[in-house]
């Protein structure tokens, strides 16, 4: 009886096991096939950038906004209006609140987001905590919605249109951005501008990634960081505040003042290269662009004609106009077309065949050295010195392949590196060049007006900072740079240092160098161009600039002026460059001056 029994036991297992394998097993397969895990990406904060006293001069800010969940949305289809996406009661609370949604640009927005993959779509911040908590109340009275209160981290940087041109900005990453890099997701943010881009790869961190199992019920199961975030490494820059705000301060007064287009600043260390301030005018606020700038601000600024998106100081290309006066004067020296002792007198104006070459000075500026000539700016000595005339024996000219030689030796025609992104190189013609671009020959005149700055010739004001720097320290090019050091707060670690670089192998001529010093000290003296300067309690030696541009027609002209003190023992070189502002020295030398006054505590 008992094996009877076992046996039938036996062969009910035996059929139970059956069962479930043949009949249970594709439901059973297909609850199992349904549980998942997920990973979710955790974004870090973005590294802190901080002037040279320790002032921070961007945070991330933590604003409440309102948001659009794209979860329940089709990704693949294109919304000619975001209408089609919301209830009636939806588009009553974004009309309550004036959010942006019913433009066309704002439906284009919508349907790249949704592109991109990303989880919300943001119309605007919720600006304090009532606006919050009666929109919570608002959208928990709808039945079914999308719309949701969601924090979001924007850079918020403190003295947006003082520092633009150097911080640049960070905002919401493009479709190009996700192909190019897999470090970044949808939500990512990136630097787009600036020291932001330059120094992206420090600044924003490492993503964390959480892996999530996720049940058929929609339970959610065990959760684990597969990697930790970890915040971005701060930056610490040359910076001085204050020699900023008067950069700023006095560039936009002068600008305003004289009915000028834009200008820049520079001033930097002479024997490191780092930057101290570099100013850009016009500016932009880029907190509106880390936020997401409008279509319509965006355009605003597309078409003032001031580029205020434009970074002057290394983006854009001008005649350097007198200030070129100091390489040509260093050709000569070394070349051996003249020397100290050799005089010219200037009468203010010389004739090649029927073109005249003047002068700026009515008259001219009588029996002048090139000590003289750097003083006094005398167009003739230098025109004499380029290219020469049968006038003037005893000075040999250097002739177009010799100025360029030099300039480029100075920098000219070559991008500094400084630590920011779209240095253009300038440029330096010869008559190579123009034969092959221009199909004409190179003439006298052509000559003439490069040996003062004009003509073909161009430079950036950074590019005029760093030889100025030059003839300061000996003759050291050296690279320009805004980080000094790039550090894990968390570990107290200094990551990257920027090391003093030279740019230049070249050495340069000391007992020239101190002619160009000579005759800058004596322009920023009685008697010299840079008249502001007469008397000022720390000796400086500096070179003033007014150069034409184009056709001229209204005879407006960009104002320059390059200076470093003192003079004796130089710490830093002030470049102002004021575009379509006037003479150099009535516009540029007092911007300049204010700069000197603060960096010395001259009262």
């Amino acid at each position: 009886m008992y094996s009877i029994f076992y046996s039938l036991l036996v062969l009910l297992d035996w059929f139970l096991g059956l069962y479930f394998q043949i009949f249970k097993y594709s439901d059973l397969s297909a609850k199992a096939s349904n549980n998942y895990t997920n990973r979710q990406y955790i974004l870090p904060n973005r590294g802190i950038i901080y002037d040279s006293k320790g002032g921070a001069l961007v945070a991330n800010k933590a604003q409440y906004v309102i948001a659009l969940n794209l979860q329940s949305i089709n990704r693949y289809k294109k919304y000619s209006s975001l209408e089609q996406v919301l209830n009636s009661e939806e588009i009553k609370i974004l009309k309550k609140y004036k959010a942006v949604f019913q433009d066309e640009a704002s439906a284009e927005k919508f349907n790249e987001d949704l592109g991109l993959g990303k989880e919300y779509f943001v119309f605007k911040d919720l600006n304090s905590d009532t606006e919050y908590y009666e929109y919570l109340s608002d959208v928990a009275n709808i039945k079914s919605t999308n719309l949701v209160a969601k924090e979001e981290v924007y850079r918020n940087y403190v003295s947006p249109e003082e520092y633009s041109h150097i911080l640049g900005y960070a905002s919401s990453v493009s479709a190009e951005d996700l192909t190019s890099d897999s470090w970044y997701t949808p939500n990512s943010k990136i630097g787009i501008a600036g020291i932001e881009k330059s120094y992206e790869t420090y600044l924003r961190g490492e993503k964390g990634i959480l892996k999530k199992f996720e049940f058929s019920n929609s339970k959610t199961g065990n959760t684990e960081y597969i990697t930790q975030k970890k915040d971005g490494y701060s930056l610490y820059t040359s910076l001085d505040p204050e020699l900023q705000r008067v950069s700023y301060e006095s560039l936009k007064q002068v600008i305003e003042d004289s009915n000028a287009i834009g200008g820049a600043v520079v001033v930097q260390k002479v024997m490191t290269g780092e930057i101290l301030s570099l100013v850009s005018l016009p500016s932009y606020d880029n907190n509106s662009f880390s936020k997401g700038i409008s279509t319509s601000e965006y355009t605003k600024y597309l078409e003032d004609k001031g580029l205020p998106l434009t970074n002057r100081a290394i983006s854009s290309n001008y005649p350097p106009g007198s200030t070129f006066k100091l390489i040509v004067a260093y050709a000569g020296l070394i070349e051996g077309s003249l020397t100290v002792n050799d005089f010219i007198t200037d009468v203010g104006v010389i004739s090649v065949g029927n073109f005249n070459y003047k002068t700026w000075k009515a008259g001219g500026h009588g029996i002048i050295n090139v000590v003289g000539a750097i003083k006094e700016s005398s167009d003739t000595f230098f025109y004499i010195l380029g290219g020469g005339h049968s006038n003037y024996p005893q000075i040999k000219p250097l002739g177009a392949w010799n100025i360029y030689k030099y300039a480029k030796l100075f920098g000219l025609g070559e991008r500094t590196d400084v630590d920011l992104p779209n240095e253009v190189s300038g440029f330096v013609p010869n008559p190579d060049w123009k034969q092959q671009e221009l199909l004409e020959p190179w003439y006298i005149g052509n000559t003439y007006h490069m040996s003062i700055g004009q003509g073909f010739v161009s430079a950036t004001p950074i590019q005029t900072s760093i030889a100025t720097c030059a003839i300061a320290n000996g003759g050291f090019l050296y690279k320009p740079h805004i980080v000094s050091k790039v550090v894990d707060e968390a570990s107290g670690e200094t990551i990257f240092t920027n090391q003093v670089s030279v740019l230049n192998s070249t050495r340069f001529d000391s007992d020239a160098l101190l002619v160009l010093k000579e005759g800058m000290v004596e322009a920023s003296s009685p008697g010299g161009t840079a008249y502001p300067l007469f008397n000022f309690p720390i000796k400086i030696a500096g070179k003033t600039g007014t150069s034409e541009f184009g056709d001229n027609e209204n005879k407006k002209t960009h104002a320059w002026f390059t200076a470093f003190a003192p003079a004796d023992k130089p710490e830093i070189a002030v470049t102002v460059f004021v575009e379509e502002g006037g003479g150099g020295a009535d516009i540029s030398v007092p911007v300049a001056k204010k700069i000197f006054e603060s960096y010395f505590k001259v009262e």
